[in-house]
């Protein structure tokens, strides 16, 4: 799944594969059964799930869990 614009506040995106955000997560939640690939940060007390791997520049007062690895 590729998301152009950003995840907001009360944005819940629920994936069974990968999922790409080409911005940035502002207060939103994602939950995938792939990995997760954010092209900019995560803000704002979002809420990051991952059965494979998290990617992204930064996160600041963000939630993630992975089974994976973080970058």
């Amino acid at each position: 799944m590729v998301i152009t614009g950003n995840v907001g506040k009360g944005g819940k995106i629920k994936a069974t594969g990968d999922v790409y955000v080409l911005a940035d997560v502002e207060g939103g939640a994602i939950s995938s059964g792939g990995s997760i690939f954010i092209f900019n940060g995560v803000l704002r007390r979002s809420s990051l799930f991952a059965e494979g791997s998290i990617f992204c520049n930064f996160m600041e007062r963000a939630e993630a869990t992975t089974k994976r690895d973080m970058w």
